[in-house]
């Protein structure tokens, strides 16, 4: 599997939980967009929104979406508003297909 497998949808629809056991199965890599910006912020989402408003939490979304569509033949995640920015469908569907659960 050399492109990605994205997976969007709303919230609670079951996208990390899908995709973590369509990683397991695939024997490849899973990453959950919403865990990798809490990892680089060191704090969750609310907060980012509560402090910071979502125009930044949507340019922080932006960033790793980026970087983790840079991967080959990844399971990716995303949290449920990210497809509503154009350039973030536009940089997944360089090296994956999008799934909408």
């Amino acid at each position: 599997m050399k492109r990605n497998i994205v997976l969007c949808g709303m919230p609670s629809s079951g996208k990390s939980t899908v995709g973590y056991m369509l990683s397991e199965r695939l024997g490849v890599d899973f990453i959950d967009t919403d865990s990798t910006i809490f990892e680089s912020e060191g704090r969750g989402i609310p907060e980012i929104f509560a402090k910071e408003g979502e125009a930044v939490f949507r340019a922080i979304e932006s960033r790793v979406i980026e970087s983790v569509a840079k991967r080959a033949g990844v399971v990716i995640a995303l949290g449920g508003g990210a497809v509503l920015n154009p350039a973030n469908v536009s940089v997944l569907k360089q090296n994956g297909t999008i799934f909408f659960l």
